[in-house]
């Protein structure tokens, strides 16, 4: 018979044994990459409701959209996908969150109606704090209707936990993009 397989491999070895191969396969490999960790992220955004049933702030598509695949990175042994969000490292690492430099503290929403609005923003009228020494919290508050309305708590600091399922499972990525290489050679 006729040898088939010797051409087969002969093409696949100049592919693999060039860095112009190489890269270029990561680069297909790359591509995959971010289209995986975008349905990732969508599925994560449509599946994961505010745990206090505010208004979804839509976090997951927010990290969905600062993903990308960064082709001018690319060597013949990596591919890069960016998430330009700082705010997954903390889900993926877990934090802890300090206000920002000229800022005192944090403000933890209270209400529905704060939620994802920052305090200064003017957006509820109102706000003063209030200091209640034997509980050693801080609240910012407004006069509504002649009662007090506890908008948001002040903190020093806010933990972020880890969230085991900040990213795709290991093994179903490396399948994908291994799939991925794989038809990169077959073609």
């Amino acid at each position: 018979g006729r040898d088939e397989a010797t051409p087969e491999l002969a093409r696949i070895h100049r592919l693999i044994a060039t860095d112009e191969g190489r890269t270029a396969m990561m680069k297909v490999v790359g591509i995959r990459a971010e289209e995986e960790l975008h349905v990732w992220f969508r599925r994560r955004d449509e599946t994961s409701p505010n745990k206090k049933g505010w208004p979804r702030q839509h976090f997951w598509a927010r990290i969905s959209r600062a993903t990308a695949f960064d082709p001018a990175k690319t060597t013949p042994g990596t591919a890069t996908v960016n998430v330009s969000d700082p705010a997954l490292a903390a889900k993926i690492d877990g934090a802890t969150i300090k206000p920002t430099e000229g800022r005192k503290a944090l403000s933890i929403p209270l209400q529905a109606e704060a939620y994802g609005v920052q305090p200064r923003s003017g957006l509820i009228p109102g706000l003063f704090v209030l200091r209640i020494p034997e509980m050693q919290a801080a609240y910012l508050v407004a006069e509504e209707n002649q009662r007090l309305v506890f908008y948001y708590r002040l903190v020093a600091q806010a933990v972020v936990p880890k969230d085991p399922q900040a990213l795709p499972p290991l093994d179903r990525l490396g399948a994908a993009l291994g799939e991925t290489a794989q038809a990169f050679y077959r073609r």
